[in-house]
Protein backbone atom coordinates (compact mmCIF):
# COMPACT_ATOMS: atom_id res chain seq x y z
CA UNK A 1 0.00 0.00 0.00
CA UNK A 2 1.42 3.45 -1.22
CA UNK A 3 1.30 6.26 1.62
CA UNK A 4 2.69 9.07 -1.06
CA UNK A 5 -0.43 11.25 -0.23
CA UNK A 6 0.26 14.96 -0.31
CA UNK A 7 4.06 14.30 0.04
CA UNK A 8 6.11 15.86 -2.73
CA UNK A 9 9.07 13.53 -4.19
CA UNK A 10 12.76 14.42 -3.42
CA UNK A 11 14.55 15.45 -6.53
CA UNK A 12 17.82 16.35 -8.16
CA UNK A 13 18.53 18.29 -11.71
CA UNK A 14 20.57 14.51 -12.02
CA UNK A 15 16.92 12.69 -12.36
CA UNK A 16 16.14 13.06 -15.67
CA UNK A 17 18.38 11.44 -17.82
CA UNK A 18 15.69 9.54 -19.75
CA UNK A 19 15.71 5.78 -20.24
CA UNK A 20 18.81 4.17 -20.03
CA UNK A 21 19.69 0.55 -21.09
CA UNK A 22 21.83 -1.73 -19.50
CA UNK A 23 22.94 -4.60 -19.84
CA UNK A 24 21.07 -7.81 -18.47
CA UNK A 25 22.28 -8.57 -15.44
CA UNK A 26 21.10 -11.21 -12.71
CA UNK A 27 21.29 -11.36 -8.69
CA UNK A 28 23.60 -14.19 -7.71
CA UNK A 29 22.00 -13.94 -4.04
CA UNK A 30 19.96 -17.48 -3.93
CA UNK A 31 16.87 -18.06 -1.51
CA UNK A 32 18.42 -19.03 1.45
CA UNK A 33 21.81 -17.86 0.74
CA UNK A 34 23.40 -15.71 3.94
CA UNK A 35 26.02 -14.85 2.07
CA UNK A 36 28.28 -16.34 4.59
CA UNK A 37 31.83 -16.75 3.12
CA UNK A 38 35.40 -16.75 4.97
CA UNK A 39 36.79 -12.97 4.82
CA UNK A 40 40.79 -11.82 5.17
CA UNK A 41 41.79 -10.08 8.37
CA UNK A 42 41.08 -6.71 8.81
CA UNK A 43 38.48 -6.40 6.41
CA UNK A 44 37.83 -2.83 6.31
CA UNK A 45 41.26 -2.03 5.84
CA UNK A 46 41.58 -4.43 3.16
CA UNK A 47 38.16 -2.89 1.45
CA UNK A 48 39.35 0.53 2.09
CA UNK A 49 42.69 -0.17 0.40
CA UNK A 50 40.78 -2.08 -2.87
CA UNK A 51 38.44 0.93 -3.45
CA UNK A 52 41.36 3.29 -3.18
CA UNK A 53 39.56 6.26 -1.30
CA UNK A 54 40.31 7.85 1.68
CA UNK A 55 36.43 8.56 2.30
CA UNK A 56 35.99 4.69 3.71
CA UNK A 57 38.76 5.16 5.84
CA UNK A 58 37.80 8.46 7.81
CA UNK A 59 34.74 6.66 8.39
CA UNK A 60 36.55 3.99 9.85
CA UNK A 61 39.01 5.83 11.58
CA UNK A 62 36.02 8.20 13.25
CA UNK A 63 34.03 4.97 14.93
CA UNK A 64 35.05 2.44 17.68
CA UNK A 65 37.89 0.31 16.25
CA UNK A 66 37.35 -2.60 18.04
CA UNK A 67 33.47 -2.56 17.03
CA UNK A 68 34.14 -1.78 13.32
CA UNK A 69 36.86 -4.19 12.30
CA UNK A 70 35.92 -6.60 13.15
CA UNK A 71 32.72 -7.83 11.38
CA UNK A 72 29.79 -9.71 13.27
CA UNK A 73 30.45 -13.20 13.22
CA UNK A 74 27.69 -15.58 11.20
CA UNK A 75 25.79 -18.08 13.10
CA UNK A 76 27.86 -20.41 11.50
CA UNK A 77 31.25 -19.12 12.42
CA UNK A 78 29.80 -19.30 16.03
CA UNK A 79 29.51 -22.69 15.58
CA UNK A 80 33.55 -23.23 14.81
CA UNK A 81 35.90 -23.87 17.97
CA UNK A 82 39.02 -24.15 18.84
CA UNK A 83 40.37 -27.46 18.01
CA UNK A 84 44.32 -27.18 19.24
CA UNK A 85 45.12 -27.48 22.68
CA UNK A 86 45.75 -26.05 25.22
CA UNK A 87 43.66 -23.90 23.37
CA UNK A 88 40.78 -26.42 23.03
CA UNK A 89 39.87 -26.75 26.59
CA UNK A 90 39.37 -23.73 27.95
CA UNK A 91 35.61 -21.86 28.15
CA UNK A 92 37.01 -18.62 28.52
CA UNK A 93 39.21 -18.79 25.27
CA UNK A 94 36.51 -20.55 23.41
CA UNK A 95 33.99 -17.78 24.04
CA UNK A 96 37.04 -15.33 23.09
CA UNK A 97 37.23 -16.96 19.77
CA UNK A 98 33.72 -16.05 19.48
CA UNK A 99 34.53 -12.38 20.31
CA UNK A 100 31.96 -12.75 23.17
CA UNK A 101 33.96 -11.49 25.67
CA UNK A 102 37.03 -11.09 24.02
CA UNK A 103 40.55 -10.69 26.42
CA UNK A 104 41.69 -7.42 27.29
CA UNK A 105 43.10 -5.56 29.82
CA UNK A 106 42.20 -6.37 33.19
CA UNK A 107 41.10 -10.09 32.50
CA UNK A 108 43.24 -12.16 34.38
CA UNK A 109 43.19 -16.41 34.83
CA UNK A 110 44.00 -19.32 33.36
CA UNK A 111 42.91 -18.53 29.78
CA UNK A 112 44.86 -15.03 29.72
CA UNK A 113 47.94 -17.81 31.31
CA UNK A 114 47.44 -19.79 28.21
CA UNK A 115 47.71 -16.66 25.70
CA UNK A 116 50.63 -15.47 27.93
CA UNK A 117 52.37 -19.10 27.19
CA UNK A 118 51.61 -18.87 23.19
CA UNK A 119 52.75 -15.38 23.07
CA UNK A 120 56.24 -16.62 25.03
CA UNK A 121 56.59 -19.70 22.19
CA UNK A 122 56.57 -16.89 19.34
CA UNK A 123 59.66 -15.38 21.20
CA UNK A 124 57.86 -12.39 22.62
CA UNK A 125 59.27 -11.24 25.67
CA UNK A 126 56.90 -11.17 29.06
CA UNK A 127 59.79 -10.57 31.51
CA UNK A 128 57.49 -8.89 34.20
CA UNK A 129 54.43 -11.57 34.18
CA UNK A 130 57.15 -14.42 34.07
CA UNK A 131 59.67 -12.88 37.15
CA UNK A 132 62.13 -12.21 34.47
CA UNK A 133 61.60 -15.95 32.93
CA UNK A 134 61.81 -17.76 36.25
CA UNK A 135 58.28 -18.85 36.42
CA UNK A 136 55.10 -19.68 34.63
CA UNK A 137 52.70 -16.97 33.34
CA UNK A 138 51.17 -14.60 35.97
CA UNK A 139 47.65 -14.67 34.52
CA UNK A 140 47.25 -11.11 34.57
CA UNK A 141 46.40 -9.26 31.08
CA UNK A 142 48.02 -5.82 32.09
CA UNK A 143 49.83 -3.20 30.08
CA UNK A 144 52.99 -5.53 28.83
CA UNK A 145 50.91 -8.46 28.38
CA UNK A 146 48.61 -6.01 26.03
CA UNK A 147 52.36 -4.60 24.74
CA UNK A 148 53.19 -8.11 24.15
CA UNK A 149 49.66 -9.00 22.06
CA UNK A 150 50.57 -6.33 20.27
CA UNK A 151 54.07 -7.12 19.19
CA UNK A 152 51.90 -10.59 18.17
CA UNK A 153 49.37 -9.01 16.18
CA UNK A 154 52.13 -6.87 13.96
CA UNK A 155 54.25 -9.51 13.64
CA UNK A 156 51.22 -11.92 12.13
CA UNK A 157 49.72 -9.43 10.15
CA UNK A 158 46.87 -8.60 12.21
CA UNK A 159 44.94 -5.88 13.61
CA UNK A 160 47.01 -4.11 16.10
CA UNK A 161 45.07 -3.39 18.74
CA UNK A 162 46.06 -5.43 22.09
CA UNK A 163 42.91 -7.37 22.41
CA UNK A 164 42.59 -11.34 21.75
CA UNK A 165 39.57 -11.89 19.87
CA UNK A 166 39.07 -14.78 16.61
CA UNK A 167 42.28 -13.32 14.86
CA UNK A 168 44.48 -13.33 17.26
CA UNK A 169 43.04 -16.87 18.57
CA UNK A 170 43.29 -18.35 15.38
CA UNK A 171 47.04 -17.39 14.58
CA UNK A 172 48.01 -18.72 18.50
CA UNK A 173 45.96 -21.88 17.27
CA UNK A 174 47.99 -22.26 13.98
CA UNK A 175 50.96 -22.02 15.90
CA UNK A 176 50.25 -24.25 18.15
CA UNK A 177 49.12 -26.80 16.00
CA UNK A 178 52.65 -26.62 13.96
CA UNK A 179 54.12 -27.26 16.98
CA UNK A 180 52.41 -30.66 17.82
CA UNK A 181 52.56 -31.80 13.74
CA UNK A 182 54.18 -35.21 13.91
CA UNK A 183 57.67 -35.58 12.98
CA UNK A 184 59.38 -35.30 9.58
CA UNK A 185 58.27 -38.15 7.42
CA UNK A 186 55.52 -38.94 9.54
CA UNK A 187 51.95 -38.29 8.06
CA UNK A 188 48.58 -38.16 9.32
CA UNK A 189 45.32 -38.69 7.15
CA UNK A 190 43.08 -35.89 6.97
CA UNK A 191 40.18 -35.36 4.97
CA UNK A 192 40.80 -32.60 2.05
CA UNK A 193 39.58 -29.17 2.79
CA UNK A 194 37.10 -28.29 0.22
CA UNK A 195 38.85 -25.53 -2.29
CA UNK A 196 37.22 -22.25 -1.74
CA UNK A 197 37.40 -19.97 -4.81
CA UNK A 198 38.86 -16.83 -4.44
CA UNK A 199 36.04 -13.92 -4.28
CA UNK A 200 36.96 -10.87 -6.70
CA UNK A 201 37.20 -7.30 -5.21
CA UNK A 202 33.48 -6.25 -5.44
CA UNK A 203 32.71 -9.80 -4.43
CA UNK A 204 34.39 -8.86 -1.01
CA UNK A 205 33.20 -5.42 -0.53
CA UNK A 206 29.39 -6.76 -0.94
CA UNK A 207 30.52 -10.00 1.69
CA UNK A 208 31.58 -7.74 4.01
CA UNK A 209 28.41 -5.13 3.74
CA UNK A 210 26.66 -8.15 4.74
CA UNK A 211 28.72 -8.58 8.03
CA UNK A 212 28.51 -4.98 8.69
CA UNK A 213 26.88 -3.53 11.96
CA UNK A 214 24.50 -0.64 11.91
CA UNK A 215 27.02 2.10 12.87
CA UNK A 216 29.54 0.85 10.02
CA UNK A 217 26.70 0.98 7.75
CA UNK A 218 25.25 4.29 8.45
CA UNK A 219 28.93 5.90 7.77
CA UNK A 220 29.35 4.13 4.79
CA UNK A 221 26.03 5.85 3.37
CA UNK A 222 26.60 9.10 3.97
CA UNK A 223 30.63 8.68 2.60
CA UNK A 224 29.98 9.80 -1.21
CA UNK A 225 33.55 9.13 -2.07
CA UNK A 226 33.22 5.15 -1.26
CA UNK A 227 29.94 5.07 -2.88
CA UNK A 228 31.42 6.49 -6.18
CA UNK A 229 34.30 3.93 -5.31
CA UNK A 230 31.32 0.96 -5.56
CA UNK A 231 29.82 2.05 -8.48
CA UNK A 232 32.94 2.23 -10.73
CA UNK A 233 34.49 -0.74 -9.57
CA UNK A 234 31.19 -3.48 -9.73
CA UNK A 235 28.78 -4.40 -12.33
CA UNK A 236 25.43 -2.94 -12.24
CA UNK A 237 24.20 -6.28 -10.67
CA UNK A 238 26.86 -6.57 -7.83
CA UNK A 239 26.36 -2.68 -7.18
CA UNK A 240 22.84 -3.80 -6.58
CA UNK A 241 23.62 -6.35 -4.22
CA UNK A 242 25.87 -3.82 -2.23
CA UNK A 243 23.09 -1.23 -2.39
CA UNK A 244 20.41 -4.02 -0.85
CA UNK A 245 22.92 -4.06 2.18
CA UNK A 246 23.06 -0.22 2.79
CA UNK A 247 19.05 0.07 2.25
CA UNK A 248 17.66 -2.79 4.72
CA UNK A 249 17.22 -1.84 8.42
CA UNK A 250 16.70 -4.86 10.86
CA UNK A 251 14.94 -4.43 14.19
CA UNK A 252 16.48 -6.50 17.11
CA UNK A 253 13.06 -7.98 17.46
CA UNK A 254 13.14 -9.78 14.55
CA UNK A 255 12.49 -13.37 15.55
CA UNK A 256 15.01 -15.33 12.53
CA UNK A 257 17.02 -12.71 11.67
CA UNK A 258 20.10 -14.67 9.66
CA UNK A 259 17.21 -15.83 7.62
CA UNK A 260 15.00 -12.68 7.07
CA UNK A 261 18.15 -10.70 6.29
CA UNK A 262 19.28 -13.07 3.38
CA UNK A 263 15.64 -13.00 1.66
CA UNK A 264 15.10 -9.42 2.56
CA UNK A 265 18.54 -8.88 0.34
CA UNK A 266 17.91 -11.23 -2.28
CA UNK A 267 14.32 -9.19 -2.95
CA UNK A 268 16.46 -5.67 -2.73
CA UNK A 269 19.34 -6.98 -5.00
CA UNK A 270 16.86 -8.14 -7.88
CA UNK A 271 14.78 -4.76 -7.84
CA UNK A 272 18.39 -2.81 -7.98
CA UNK A 273 20.23 -5.00 -10.30
CA UNK A 274 19.96 -3.02 -13.17
CA UNK A 275 20.13 1.29 -13.65
CA UNK A 276 23.17 1.97 -11.71
CA UNK A 277 21.58 5.54 -11.24
CA UNK A 278 18.22 4.42 -9.88
CA UNK A 279 20.61 1.79 -7.45
CA UNK A 280 22.17 5.11 -6.18
CA UNK A 281 19.22 7.09 -5.33
CA UNK A 282 18.13 4.13 -3.57
CA UNK A 283 20.67 4.40 -1.51
CA UNK A 284 20.34 8.04 -0.44
CA UNK A 285 16.33 7.76 -0.27
CA UNK A 286 14.81 4.60 -0.28
CA UNK A 287 14.76 1.94 2.74
CA UNK A 288 13.35 -1.03 3.72
CA UNK A 289 12.19 -2.26 7.07
CA UNK A 290 11.64 -6.00 8.46
CA UNK A 291 8.72 -6.27 10.62
CA UNK A 292 9.16 -9.04 12.75
CA UNK A 293 6.09 -11.29 12.60
CA UNK A 294 5.16 -11.05 16.26
CA UNK A 295 4.68 -7.03 15.66
CA UNK A 296 2.56 -4.41 14.26
CA UNK A 297 3.83 -2.35 11.47
CA UNK A 298 2.82 1.09 13.59
CA UNK A 299 5.02 -0.25 15.59
CA UNK A 300 7.98 1.04 14.08
CA UNK A 301 8.49 4.45 12.67
CA UNK A 302 7.44 5.88 10.18
CA UNK A 303 4.29 3.86 10.68
CA UNK A 304 3.73 4.40 14.04
CA UNK A 305 2.49 8.07 13.22
CA UNK A 306 -0.34 5.53 11.31
CA UNK A 307 -1.36 3.80 14.59
CA UNK A 308 -5.25 4.39 15.33
CA UNK A 309 -6.05 5.86 11.70
CA UNK A 310 -8.03 4.40 8.72
CA UNK A 311 -6.33 3.67 5.19
CA UNK A 312 -8.43 5.07 2.31
CA UNK A 313 -10.08 1.69 1.52
CA UNK A 314 -11.50 1.71 5.83
CA UNK A 315 -8.92 -0.41 7.09
CA UNK A 316 -7.15 -0.06 10.82
CA UNK A 317 -3.14 1.10 9.58
CA UNK A 318 -2.70 -1.07 12.46
CA UNK A 319 -3.67 -4.31 11.09
CA UNK A 320 -1.82 -2.83 7.40
CA UNK A 321 1.55 -5.56 7.15
CA UNK A 322 2.10 -4.19 3.39
CA UNK A 323 3.31 -0.39 3.74
CA UNK A 324 5.07 1.70 1.29
CA UNK A 325 6.74 4.91 0.15
CA UNK A 326 6.25 6.18 3.80
CA UNK A 327 8.42 9.20 4.54
CA UNK A 328 10.47 10.09 7.66
CA UNK A 329 12.91 13.30 7.04
CA UNK A 330 14.79 12.53 3.68
CA UNK A 331 14.00 8.63 3.32
CA UNK A 332 10.98 6.55 2.50
CA UNK A 333 10.27 3.42 3.88
CA UNK A 334 8.61 -0.05 3.08
CA UNK A 335 8.00 -2.63 5.55
CA UNK A 336 8.99 -6.20 4.84
CA UNK A 337 7.10 -8.52 6.97
CA UNK A 338 8.96 -11.65 8.26
CA UNK A 339 6.56 -13.97 8.25
CA UNK A 340 5.85 -13.04 4.40
CA UNK A 341 9.60 -13.42 3.85
CA UNK A 342 9.80 -16.63 5.46
CA UNK A 343 6.31 -18.20 5.08
CA UNK A 344 6.74 -18.50 8.94
CA UNK A 345 2.92 -17.53 10.43
CA UNK A 346 1.96 -13.52 11.71
CA UNK A 347 1.71 -14.43 15.09
CA UNK A 348 1.11 -10.46 15.81
CA UNK A 349 -2.63 -9.70 16.61
CA UNK A 350 -4.16 -5.58 17.16
CA UNK A 351 -6.83 -5.16 19.67
CA UNK A 352 -9.20 -2.70 18.70
CA UNK A 353 -10.58 -0.23 21.70
CA UNK A 354 -13.78 0.63 20.59
CA UNK A 355 -16.34 -1.34 17.87
CA UNK A 356 -17.58 -4.18 18.01
CA UNK A 357 -14.73 -5.91 18.38
CA UNK A 358 -13.36 -3.59 21.25
CA UNK A 359 -11.09 -5.77 23.80
CA UNK A 360 -10.66 -8.88 21.10
CA UNK A 361 -7.34 -9.06 19.64
CA UNK A 362 -7.73 -10.09 16.21
CA UNK A 363 -5.27 -11.87 13.66
CA UNK A 364 -3.94 -10.47 11.01
CA UNK A 365 -4.34 -13.60 9.17
CA UNK A 366 -1.56 -14.33 5.78
CA UNK A 367 -0.75 -13.51 2.48
CA UNK A 368 -1.19 -16.68 -0.20
CA UNK A 369 1.96 -18.47 -1.45
CA UNK A 370 4.38 -16.66 -3.91
CA UNK A 371 2.75 -12.89 -2.91
CA UNK A 372 5.56 -10.62 -1.73
CA UNK A 373 4.72 -7.61 -0.12
CA UNK A 374 8.63 -7.06 0.31
CA UNK A 375 8.95 -6.56 -3.48
CA UNK A 376 5.78 -4.69 -4.16
CA UNK A 377 6.26 -1.80 -1.08
CA UNK A 378 9.96 -1.73 -2.22
CA UNK A 379 8.44 -1.06 -5.75
CA UNK A 380 6.54 1.36 -4.15
CA UNK A 381 9.17 3.62 -2.43
CA UNK A 382 11.25 3.21 -5.79
CA UNK A 383 8.59 4.96 -7.51
CA UNK A 384 8.08 7.44 -5.67
CA UNK A 385 11.87 7.97 -4.72
CA UNK A 386 14.20 6.76 -6.94
CA UNK A 387 12.64 6.69 -10.41
CA UNK A 388 13.26 9.93 -13.10
CA UNK A 389 10.44 12.18 -13.52
CA UNK A 390 9.92 10.65 -17.05
CA UNK A 391 9.57 7.25 -15.50
CA UNK A 392 6.73 8.50 -13.60
CA UNK A 393 5.18 10.47 -16.57
CA UNK A 394 5.57 7.43 -18.48
CA UNK A 395 3.66 5.09 -15.62
CA UNK A 396 0.88 7.89 -15.27
CA UNK A 397 0.34 8.04 -18.93
CA UNK A 398 0.19 3.95 -18.89
CA UNK A 399 -2.58 4.25 -16.18
CA UNK A 400 -4.69 7.00 -17.28
CA UNK A 401 -5.28 5.37 -20.72
CA UNK A 402 -5.75 1.69 -19.35
CA UNK A 403 -8.49 3.50 -17.31
CA UNK A 404 -10.27 4.83 -20.33
CA UNK A 405 -9.89 1.22 -21.80
CA UNK A 406 -11.71 -0.19 -18.63
CA UNK A 407 -14.63 2.09 -19.06
CA UNK A 408 -15.43 0.11 -22.20
CA UNK A 409 -15.12 -3.13 -20.98
CA UNK A 410 -15.06 -2.94 -17.16
CA UNK A 411 -15.61 -6.92 -16.71
CA UNK A 412 -12.75 -7.93 -19.05
CA UNK A 413 -10.38 -10.07 -16.63
CA UNK A 414 -7.58 -9.27 -18.87
CA UNK A 415 -8.13 -5.49 -17.95
CA UNK A 416 -5.51 -4.86 -15.20
CA UNK A 417 -2.67 -7.20 -14.27
CA UNK A 418 -4.90 -8.33 -11.29
CA UNK A 419 -8.21 -8.75 -13.28
CA UNK A 420 -11.04 -6.55 -14.11
CA UNK A 421 -11.77 -2.97 -13.12
CA UNK A 422 -12.06 -2.72 -9.18
CA UNK A 423 -9.79 -4.86 -9.27
CA UNK A 424 -6.34 -3.51 -6.22
CA UNK A 425 -4.35 -2.60 -9.77
CA UNK A 426 -6.87 -0.29 -10.64
CA UNK A 427 -7.51 2.12 -7.27
CA UNK A 428 -4.51 4.48 -7.65
CA UNK A 429 -1.05 5.12 -10.57
CA UNK A 430 0.62 3.49 -7.36
CA UNK A 431 -0.69 0.56 -6.89
CA UNK A 432 -1.22 -0.12 -10.56
CA UNK A 433 3.05 -0.10 -10.96
CA UNK A 434 3.28 -2.07 -7.78
CA UNK A 435 1.68 -4.73 -9.09
CA UNK A 436 3.03 -4.50 -12.38
CA UNK A 437 6.35 -4.75 -10.89
CA UNK A 438 5.43 -7.98 -8.90
CA UNK A 439 4.19 -9.57 -12.27
CA UNK A 440 7.43 -8.87 -13.99
CA UNK A 441 9.45 -10.15 -11.03
CA UNK A 442 7.04 -13.77 -10.60
CA UNK A 443 5.69 -12.84 -7.42
CA UNK A 444 2.18 -11.49 -8.02
CA UNK A 445 0.73 -14.88 -7.17
CA UNK A 446 -2.94 -15.56 -6.00
CA UNK A 447 -6.44 -14.00 -6.26
CA UNK A 448 -7.77 -10.19 -6.85
CA UNK A 449 -9.52 -9.66 -3.45
CA UNK A 450 -12.20 -7.41 -3.92
CA UNK A 451 -13.12 -9.26 -7.93
CA UNK A 452 -11.87 -12.84 -6.70
CA UNK A 453 -10.08 -12.55 -10.51
CA UNK A 454 -6.65 -14.51 -10.96
CA UNK A 455 -3.99 -12.18 -10.82
CA UNK A 456 -1.77 -12.14 -13.87
CA UNK A 457 1.63 -13.29 -13.07
CA UNK A 458 5.20 -12.94 -15.24
CA UNK A 459 7.00 -10.78 -17.60
CA UNK A 460 4.87 -11.79 -21.09
CA UNK A 461 2.20 -10.42 -19.70
CA UNK A 462 3.03 -6.92 -18.63
CA UNK A 463 6.01 -7.14 -22.28
CA UNK A 464 2.32 -7.64 -24.39
CA UNK A 465 -0.07 -5.67 -22.04
CA UNK A 466 1.72 -2.28 -21.05
CA UNK A 467 5.13 -2.11 -23.26
CA UNK A 468 6.11 1.36 -21.77
CA UNK A 469 6.35 0.55 -18.14
CA UNK A 470 7.79 -2.70 -18.98
CA UNK A 471 10.77 -0.77 -20.68
CA UNK A 472 11.25 0.60 -17.39
CA UNK A 473 11.05 -2.30 -15.28
CA UNK A 474 13.44 -3.83 -17.67
CA UNK A 475 15.72 -0.87 -17.28
CA UNK A 476 15.63 -1.24 -13.27
CA UNK A 477 15.86 -4.39 -12.09
CA UNK A 478 16.98 -6.11 -15.66
CA UNK A 479 15.57 -9.11 -16.28
CA UNK A 480 15.64 -10.25 -12.47
CA UNK A 481 13.53 -13.27 -11.32
CA UNK A 482 12.16 -13.73 -7.57
CA UNK A 483 11.59 -17.24 -7.58
CA UNK A 484 9.99 -19.01 -4.16
CA UNK A 485 8.74 -16.02 -2.01
CA UNK A 486 6.66 -16.11 0.96
CA UNK A 487 7.20 -19.99 1.04
CA UNK A 488 4.24 -20.74 2.97
CA UNK A 489 4.48 -24.43 2.12
CA UNK A 490 8.30 -25.16 2.85
CA UNK A 491 8.80 -22.03 5.11
CA UNK A 492 12.77 -20.97 5.36
CA UNK A 493 12.46 -20.82 9.69
CA UNK A 494 10.84 -22.01 12.14
CA UNK A 495 10.35 -25.86 11.59
CA UNK A 496 6.42 -26.02 10.87
CA UNK A 497 4.54 -25.07 8.11
CA UNK A 498 2.51 -21.90 8.17
CA UNK A 499 -1.15 -22.54 8.55
CA UNK A 500 -3.63 -21.63 5.44
CA UNK A 501 -5.05 -18.18 5.36
CA UNK A 502 -7.61 -16.99 7.28
CA UNK A 503 -10.47 -16.63 6.00
CA UNK A 504 -11.41 -12.89 4.57
CA UNK A 505 -7.72 -12.33 5.18
CA UNK A 506 -5.94 -9.47 3.06
CA UNK A 507 -4.39 -10.98 0.23
CA UNK A 508 -3.22 -7.56 -1.59
CA UNK A 509 -0.38 -4.73 0.02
Amino acid sequence: MDRRQNVGRPRSPSDNRGRLRTPRARGSVRRGDTGAYPLPSRPWRHMAGMLGNRGTQRAIESLRRDRLLRAPLSPEEREENLTAEPYASSEQLQNAYDNAPMLRTGASGEAVALVQQGLLDDGVPLPLSTTQGTQPPDGLFGPETAQGVRAFQDRHDLLVDGIVGRETLGALQELAGRRTAPPSGETTPTEPEPEIPPLSTAEYVIQVLRSADTRMLDALRADGAFLDGMQALMSPAQFGEAAACLCLVIPGEVQHPAEAKAEALRIMAAQLAGDPATTRRAIDRVRGLIIPANRLSTDYPPFSSLAGTATADGRTWDTVRGIGNTPLGDLRYSTFPEENLLGIPCTATYTPTSGPQAGIPQALGQYPEGYSVATHEFAHSLHGAALTDDDSETIDDAYEERKDEAEDAPTDTDMWVDGREGCYASTSVAEFYAQLSNAYLGTNAGTDAVTGDTRHNGKPWVRAHEPEVYGILERVYAGSQVEGTNPVSAPLAGGAAAPEPAEGAATAA
